[in-house]
């Protein structure tokens, strides 16, 4: 009992002067341990960076370029006994004046050898940077020339390009090391084999350090400062389990300038193909034509003033295909954008980057074909997480959907989780386009409903009208001229067909389906037709006797019309008067009336 007893006390008197040497330690380099209100500062760490790791540092390095200065003056490198120890101390004796050497493991073989043998243990320690891309035969054999090693990465983010096909690599398994199915399965699952394997996997099997939660080995750095939070909020539950900790917050001013944090636009086009690679021309020149109208907007996102600032400086834009990249280029170049050193490629020409704002270029215009980066998480995964304010989807929204769990179905539930995430100053039209089909815009409300109106009273034959969104409380309250309109124009024989979308809505809020049914049965006392889509459709277009089409952003029969509402939006609308373009562009939703009209 009297030995515990002394044992205590002295680990207690250690403890203490501990104690008293960190606080001298503290004071004498002017880090606070509390607040002035007399709490525990949280910054200790940030407070030893700028004023003791710095000094630290700066003493070691001086220290090390004093031992160079000895170790050349005593010519140390004459005293090895062979050639192979004299580029051992080389090596050495760089290593005093710069530790850190950069390179690829292309490169590693070809410095720590001498006369074809190896310098086992020749570095102290090696980190490979992005490992998650590294093929693990590129770069097991250089573990055997580092006492320690440290490897970065991320297998859901870009894998490594292999450069064997699988049944070749299990086949040589098989052959040459004889090994059975169970050892190749195992070889597999560890990250070793060259067709599918990568050293990050090889490293979290082989490492002794792990967390508690995780399932492999290593250690997950989960504090991630790069994104706003719902950016960060797609992509960790996408691909980490909801384990990292967004540590950026919500900007709390808002300006005409902020876009959404995960945003899209809806654009129509047409993809073609070409040496096996997809390419969507109208989505091309929608970005590039969005990119010049907004570049002041965009460059005011900024709040560090640059004189020197290019879009390339806030924006990027990412597509799934290399023939894309390059029709994007194009593009860019015809709206004389060519200058503004905006990064444009594959989701590879971004690992490990970041911009403000992302844009992204999906091509496809069919969900006949499965979409290409749904084939794991890595590529939504990079592609979204590039963005630290706002990943933008410019493509053909109508394709996607919300019901499954694929990473285009979660990152669809995102984006239309929120009206305001509709991007409204996007036309699919070109500059000729509009000029030949005496194309107008409408920019709010009442230029919306007097559009309407004025067609209702016009049309000959046919009127169909893409509303997603139906709210009986903003007809009541706005638009009881358009119910009367529609009145008089099936009074006269003209069809009006409007097409809701209930599947754009949760089912289970009692509330909002009540305002949605009571919208539909006021539109159907007017002597409108009701054509509901089995699918989800999210486009807002209305045609007219099939030469004249509205397409935009605007919610013809559930927009809120008071403009002192903070529910008000500014959306805005093109109407063309083509029917070739009609053809080309009108919703295959509006062949419902066509099948009805056939049925019976």
């Amino acid at each position: 009992m009297t030995k515990d007893l002394k044992t205590t006390k002295m680990a207690l008197a250690d403890v203490q002067h501990r104690q008293k040497a960190y606080q001298k330690a503290c004071d004498q380099n002017q880090i606070k341990l509390t607040s002035a209100s007399g709490e525990v500062t949280q910054d200790i760490n940030n407070q030893i960076d700028t004023k003791l790791r710095y000094l630290a540092f700066l003493l070691t390095t001086h220290y090390w370029e004093a031992r160079w200065l000895i170790e050349m003056t005593q010519k140390q490198l004459e005293t090895a006994s062979t050639a192979y120890e004299k580029t051992r101390k080389i090596w050495q004796l760089r290593a005093m004046l710069t530790p850190c050497f950069v390179g690829t493991f292309f490169q590693v073989d070809a410095f720590f050898r001498k006369d074809h043998t190896p310098l086992f243990n020749g570095i102290d320690l090696l980190i490979a940077d992005e490992s998650g891309q590294v093929s693990p035969e590129l770069a097991i054999a250089s573990l055997a020339l580092a006492k320690r090693f440290l490897t970065v990465g991320d297998v859901k983010q870009i894998p490594p390009i292999w450069g064997m096909q699988a049944s070749v690599d299990e086949a040589n398994m098989r052959s040459l090391a004889k090994l059975s199915p169970e050892e190749i399965s195992a070889l597999k699952g560890a990250g070793f084999a060259t067709s599918s394997g990568n050293l990050m996997t090889v490293a979290q099997h082989q490492s002794f350090f792990t967390q508690a939660d995780m399932a492999d080995g290593g250690l997950l750095l989960r504090e991630h400062f790069r994104c706003l939070p719902k950016i960060t909020a797609y992509f960790n539950h996408l691909a980490y389990q909801g384990k990292l900790i967004p540590k950026r917050h919500n900007p709390t001013v808002t300006s005409e300038n902020q876009l959404p944090q995960l945003g899209y636009a809806h654009v129509f086009g047409v993809a073609s193909t070409e040496n096996g690679s997809r390419y969507n021309q109208r989505e091309a020149d929608t970005i590039a034509q969005w990119l010049c109208t907004r570049k002041e907007r965009l460059h005011n996102l900024e709040t560090a003033k640059d004189t020197n600032w290019k879009l390339g400086n806030t924006v990027a834009v990412l597509t799934p295909f290399n023939r894309q990249a390059e029709e994007i280029k194009a593009a860019l170049k015809r709206h004389g954008l060519d200058d503004q050193k905006i990064v444009v490629g594959t989701v590879h020409a971004m690992q490990g980057a970041e911009r403000r704002v992302i844009l992204f270029s999906p091509v496809y215009d069919s969900t006949k074909t499965p979409f290409f980066f749904d084939q794991g998480v890595n590529m939504l995964n990079v592609a979204v997480s590039r963005a630290k304010d706002s990943f933008l989807y410019f493509g053909n929204i109508d394709l996607l959907s919300t019901q499954g769990d694929s990473p285009s179905d979660q990152l669809a539930r995102q984006l239309f989780s929120d009206r305001d995430n509709e991007i409204k100053d996007v036309t699919p039209f070109t500059k000729e386009e509009i000029a030949s089909s005496r194309a107008i815009v409408l920019e709010d409300a009442k230029s919306h409903d007097q559009w309407l109106y004025h067609q209702l009273l016009t049309a000959k034959k046919q009127i169909d009208i893409s509303s997603p969104y139906i709210s009986k409380r903003s007809i009541e309250t706005g638009t009881i001229a358009l119910l009367n309109a529609i009145k008089q124009a099936t009074g006269r024989g003209v069809r009006v067909n409007v097409y809701p979308n209930r599947a754009m809505y949760d089912q289970r809020d009692r509330h909002r389906m009540a305002n949605f049914d009571g919208g539909i049965d006021l539109l159907k006392a007017s002597g409108a037709t009701i054509l509901e889509a089995s699918s989800r459709v999210h486009s807002k277009q209305v045609v007219i006797d099939g030469h004249i089409l509205a397409n935009g952003s605007f919610n013809w029969f559930s927009a809120v019309r008071d403009e002192t509402s903070p529910y008000y939006n500014r959306d805005t609308s093109t109407v063309i008067d083509d029917e070739n373009l009609v053809k080309k562009f009108s919703l295959p939703l509006f062949n419902l009336a066509k099948e009805e009209e056939s049925a019976s």
